[in-house]
């Protein structure tokens, strides 16, 4: 009766880290996409080589057919709403025109090159052809300043990935300690037995062995019943395909969790070992293993004190995230106009964008925000404030719908330093190109999120550069400029 329960209660273990097994599959899946065959995953990086759009696409189309590679390029899907993905093959192969992910959630979609027309050449390649000759892919884009990022077909990074996090580590731990507690279990049975084999004069190796042993075997009968039946439902539900990398995944689990049990099981086997004491004063075989129980109680009461803090931060940290994703998707829709120019050309041409933002902002067509942070090495200290930015009305109508009105409140003049206005106001002019009056300047309004709300802002460039929606994520307050 008790290796039925020491089964049932392995196989509930088992089954729960099946469904870890699944989620690091779908992972894996979510990078390598098995339905087409990926086995390795490019980033380039064009920026420096010295390449126009037109001749990196090229090159790479004419590297991808010399080797045979069959290239996908990962671009954002700008026909649907959200945040979808298309994959862009670079030369015509025989991939699917759609493909399904393990999770089953949506479709891939391969399409041709022509919809990177407005595209740039950086970002992320997948390898769905040959890989014999990928080192010579890499190092003919190298030598050319192209910087190139490669991660090969592996499910251990998912899963030393997922066992990093802190829920799904903490979902091991619990492991690691309800596999101990049965092993205390097993042990507590075999003591009386194992008390009348040592009185018998029985080798302790073999006492040790034939313990050891009758446990393992009853967690492997588990072990190979859950894995055979996950696997079955894997490969019927979810495509055949998936079957070799899920075992993968939850055989590696299987073992580290019995490797452990058989571990902790020694370890007591050893403390608490019948003594001669013990066998001449007719004491209970279990009360040797009181003391392994208690540490065993000690450290699953410590493991649940322990986990009880990051669950909850890690509950309000994705809450929070979730809703700064759901602020940064009112602002998917972006274009970006590229054009080469000189400093006298870009003289002439920056008052007709001013005009053009002008005009666009007068119809409420536009959101605007530009962001100063400490980490520029500004000439003031901002206090208290990590970043002070630039913004309209139509961006904050934006960044906080949804959110827990009202969600900026008003700072009064009078408390911001001066040194601080006196920075507002000087880069107030250089954007207004020196044609800021006192009677603009009056309409501007100080304000900050209230506690709690995190409004997301874009991010100043420097050296010529600007980041349009770079994320700034203020961790004190933010000092945002609102002109009427």
């Amino acid at each position: 009766m008790y290796k039925r329960i020491i089964v049932a209660v392995a196989g509930a273990l088992f089954t729960l880290l099946a469904l870890l097994a699944a989620i690091i599959t779908d992972l894996y899946d979510r990078d390598f996409p098995q339905a087409i065959g990926v086995e390795s995953r490019l980033s380039l990086n064009f920026s420096e080589s010295g390449f126009s759009v037109t001749e990196a696409f090229a090159t790479l189309e004419e590297l991808d057919a010399r080797w045979d590679l069959g290239l996908v390029k990962v671009a954002p899907d700008l026909d649907r709403d959200g945040d979808g993905q298309i994959f862009v093959a670079l030369n015509d192969g025989d991939l699917p025109a759609e493909f399904t992910w393990f999770g089953g959630d949506g479709v891939g979609k391969i399409v041709g090159k022509d919809r990177l027309a407005a595209s740039y050449p950086n970002g992320f390649y997948l390898v769905t052809g040959e890989n014999a000759h990928l080192g010579e892919f890499e190092d003919a884009l190298k030598s050319k300043g192209v910087k190139v990022g490669r991660r090969d077909v592996s499910i251990f990074d998912n899963l030393e990935f997922v066992v990093r996090e802190r829920g799904f580590a903490a979902a091991v731990l619990a492991s690691f300690a309800l596999i101990a507690a049965l092993a205390l279990f097993w042990l507590s049975l075999r003591a009386r037995g194992r008390a009348l084999r040592v009185l018998g004069g029985c080798p302790t190796v073999r006492i040790q062995v034939q313990d050891l042993a009758g446990f393992g075997g009853l967690l492997l009968v588990s072990a190979g019943a859950v894995a055979l039946a996950a696997a079955g439902y894997v490969g019927v539900f979810h495509g055949w395909m998936y079957v070799g990398t899920f075992l993968k995944a939850l055989v590696s689990l299987q073992v580290a969790v019995i490797a452990v049990s058989l571990l902790a099981a020694l370890v007591m086997s050893a403390s608490a070992w019948p003594s001669a004491t013990m066998l001449a004063t007719r004491q209970p075989a279990v009360k040797s293993l009181r003391s392994a129980a208690i540490v065993i109680q000690a450290l699953t009461f410590l493991l649940v004190v322990a986990a009880a803090g990051p669950a909850w931060s890690a509950y309000k940290h994705s809450s929070a995230m979730a809703a700064e994703m759901a602020q940064w998707k009112q602002l998917a829709d972006q274009a970006a106009i590229v054009f080469a120019t000189d400093v006298d050309e870009m003289d002439h041409m920056e008052p007709l964008i001013g005009e053009l933002v002008k005009d666009a902002e007068s119809l409420d067509t536009v959101a605007l925000s530009y962001t100063y942070t400490q980490e520029m090495s500004m000439p003031v200290d901002f206090g208290e404030y990590s970043a002070i930015s630039f913004v309209n009305q139509r961006w904050l109508d934006l960044v906080t719908k949804g959110a827990p009105q009202p969600a900026v409140t008003s700072v009064p003049y009078h408390s911001i330093p001066e040194g601080l206005v006196r920075m507002v106001r000087e880069e107030a002019e250089l954007l207004s190109r020196k044609k800021l009056s006192e009677e603009l300047l009056a309409q501007f309004q100080f304000l900050r999120p209230v506690d709690g709300f995190r409004m997301p802002v874009a991010q100043g460039g420097g050296g010529g550069k600007a980041s349009l929606y770079g994320r700034c994520s203020a961790r004190r307050r933010s000092l945002a400029l609102r002109h009427l």
